[in-house]
């Protein structure tokens, strides 16, 4: 027989993290090797999300029948003010990404649900009233936190520092 005594599991847990250092630095990686690292700092959004893009279409419009054709009367883009443009029967607006709503539009027809060339929209697939008109910010705002240090990044978190702007 021996005179060796095996150690017990806490013995063991004990001697392993006493020699265990946390590491000494952080390093950036992009999303995509993300998952599994834990963050060193909280992440922020650099973009408000869900954004806006599409074609506004008002409340004379929104129950015809797919397709139809609208007069494009303009575009709004993001910082643009959406007081400058009213839309009304037969007519449309193209709004860009994170562009304010005008209170004339009554829904937003997608972007893939729409043609335009310059002059008319063609809408492929109509939109039912308040469809794809989003409050900025309604996920999370710009400048909100996404995800605090030390959370173990997973496919969630990546999904959503990816719609917000972060690399």
């Amino acid at each position: 027989m021996s005179d060796r005594r095996f150690l017990s599991v806490s013995e063991a847990a004990e001697i392993v993290l006493g020699r265990v250092r946390p590491s000494s630095g952080a390093e950036l990686v992009p999303l995509s090797k993300a998952n599994g690292r834990v963050l060193a700092t909280d992440m922020f959004a650099r973009i408000a999300n869900p954004p806006v893009d599409g074609y506004g279409i008002g409340k004379d419009d929104i129950h015809r029948p797919a397709p139809y054709a609208l007069r494009m009367i303009g575009k709004i883009s993001a910082g643009d003010d959406p007081s400058t443009m009213k839309i009304s029967g037969g007519t449309t607006i193209r709004l860009a990404t994170g562009a304010a709503v005008p209170s004339s539009v009554a829904g937003i027809v997608m972007e893939e649900h729409g043609s335009s060339d310059g002059g008319t929209t063609t809408i492929l697939r109509g939109a039912s009233p308040s469809e794809n008109i989003r409050r900025r910010g309604e996920d999370v705002a710009s400048g909100g936190i996404i995800a605090q240090r030390g959370t173990t990044l997973d496919a969630r978190h990546i999904a959503m520092l990816a719609a917000v702007g972060v690399e």
